[in-house]
């Protein structure tokens, strides 16, 4: 979801023309999209230092 957001976020940023309103927001989907993948990257990293330091594996 998060590469979906991102593509989008460029797709309004080069069809914008110019208008203020419309970069601010590409710009702003742009920074969520960044966002959640570095959120999705933390929690599995997370998930699996958690499960190497109790002997648990996930997959």
């Amino acid at each position: 979801m998060a590469f979906i957001v991102i593509i989008l976020a460029g797709f309004n940023y080069i069809t914008a023309s110019g208008d203020k309103g419309k970069l601010e927001q590409s710009q702003n989907m742009l920074n969520y999209g960044i966002l959640g993948l570095i959120l999705i990257v933390t929690a599995f990293l997370i998930t699996r230092v958690m499960g190497a330091v109790i002997g648990f594996k996930f997959f």
